[in-house]
């Protein structure tokens, strides 16, 4: 729907990232913390895929720096080795590693699903990597990050593009289940026919 970000043989307008996006780094101290919001910390979130792997209720965590806070608006980025690819779409509140950027879209120019999937682009990944600083713990910096060059496509064609991702993840989910009842139901027949 996109096309190439480089080639941009749709004639998109272009910008910078932080033309369409907010970074929302303002941090929080443990004092303030909702004890019933989750924790996410970057090896909690699946490279590539972006699945949250764990989530911890922040009271049963033993935290004592600051985080950044995040809601279900959210892009989560690690911007630690962003050659692993770990950008996620968190569906509830919490608090997050220093080492994870929250991004929020700007209404009317962008939203999450587009963000999310612009972000995992090979381009992308290949670029912050090469701009990342540090040896044994390369990071990229959120004002290099902001300064990414990409297409603006209109809002209604992302939006559109957002209700299909939606429509596969269903079905994804949904196969998903299948598969997990199918292999309940051989396993539960194979155990009846060693019974008898």
């Amino acid at each position: 729907m996109f096309g190439n970000p480089v080639e941009n043989e749709k004639n998109w307008d272009f910008g910078y990232l932080k033309d369409i996006i907010k970074l929302d780094t303002k941090s929080i101290k443990p004092a303030n913390f909702d004890e019933n919001d989750f924790y996410i910390g970057l090896e909690h979130i699946e490279s590539n895929s972006g699945k949250i792997l764990k989530k911890n209720k922040i009271k049963d965590e033993n935290i004592k720096s600051n985080k950044y806070s995040f809601n279900e608006n959210h892009v989560l980025y690690g911007k630690l080795r962003p050659y692993l690819n770990k950008v996620a779409l968190p569906s509830f509140n919490g608090v997050c590693s220093t080492d994870i950027i929250p991004i929020l879209p700007i209404t009317n120019f962008s939203n999450k699903l587009f963000i999310k999937y612009l972000l995992s682009l090979d381009y992308y990944i290949d670029l912050a990597t090469e701009q990342s600083t540090g040896a044994n713990l390369p990071r990229i910096s959120p004002k290099k990050l902001e300064r990414f060059k990409i297409p603006k496509p209109p809002i209604e064609i992302q939006n559109k593009f957002a209700e299909i991702v939606k429509k596969v993840e269903k079905i994804k989910e949904y196969q998903n289940q299948s598969k997990i009842e199918i292999n309940n139901l051989f396993n539960n027949l194979m155990q009846k026919s060693f019974k008898n």
